[in-house]
């Protein structure tokens, strides 16, 4: 029953852990191709804005990666059983 468990437990950590990294790779993406379209249209680059996006594009590649390890650990609950 304690594995049964777990696994439920690690599972609903990466279901919620994958839809926190799904809204916000929604909203990189939307503000990304905001600032592209600004770009386009007024020919002024914010560094601000383009620093910001790329610590934003870094906050999504980790939370990427700690869902890898979720997997990598769930599968190990996956294998005892």
């Amino acid at each position: 029953m304690t594995d049964g468990l777990a696994r439920r437990m690690t599972d609903n950590q990466i279901r919620m852990a994958t839809t926190d990294l799904q809204r916000d790779a929604a909203r990189l993406a939307r503000t990304a191709a905001e600032y592209s379209q600004s770009i386009s249209e007024h020919g002024v680059a914010v560094s601000g804005t383009a620093r910001r996006l790329a610590q934003d594009a870094a906050d999504v590649a980790r939370q990427a990666e700690r869902i890898d390890a979720m997997h990598m650990i769930a599968d190990l609950y996956r294998d005892d059983t």
